[in-house]
């Protein structure tokens, strides 16, 4: 099953081809060996055992591709507004 029981609720993740392309919130049907990966690294993440992911993500294109990098590249504990993301990716 395509399934971890996270604090936020049941997630599932999603994968086309060799790369992960979406986590729902819901239970997902049988887990690619990927997305059994990318479970087995969130579970040690919600269990304080990891800090970074080591997966092959779908970023998108375009402005949200560049969004989602941006976002990634917060540091853990740290934030930031819509606006700073927006000038250090250089959107409006």
């Amino acid at each position: 099953m395509n399934r971890l029981d996270t604090p936020l609720g049941p997630v599932s993740l999603r994968s086309r081809g060799d790369l992960l392309v979406g986590l729902d919130w819901h239970p997902g049907g049988v887990a690619s060996p990927l997305e059994a990966e990318g479970l087995r690294q969130l579970a040690e993440y919600f269990a304080g055992q990891r800090r970074a992911f080591d997966l092959p993500l779908d970023w998108g294109q375009g402005l949200q591709g560049a969004v989602r990098r941006a976002m990634a590249a917060i540091a853990l504990g740290e934030t930031r507004t819509y606006g700073e993301i927006a000038r250090a990716i250089g959107a409006p």
